[in-house]
């Protein structure tokens, strides 16, 4: 689970703004990605069966300067 997680974040990066984690076909976990001008957030939550056996409720959010893209905070709300 952990080292699926850099690939999930570098997908969401690339193409939009809501996905949906699926193994063999079963819904695992929703995604949610918002970028505006100054900040990124990344949202991951469980559903179906593996939220009954291993709830999952994380946020990430990144600031940064965007005249030369400094970060200036990273903030992260995880809930497993």
């Amino acid at each position: 689970m952990i080292r699926g997680i850099p690939f999930l974040l570098f997908i969401t990066i690339i193409c939009g703004q809501n996905y949906s984690a699926n193994v063999y076909g079963l819904p695992m976990a929703k995604i949610q990605y918002k970028s505006i001008s100054d900040s990124i957030t990344l949202k991951v939550e469980t559903i179906g069966l593996i939220d009954a056996i291993w709830p999952i409720k994380n946020a990430y959010t990144t600031n940064f300067d965007t005249t030369h893209f400094g970060l200036i905070a990273f903030k992260k709300k995880i809930k497993q």
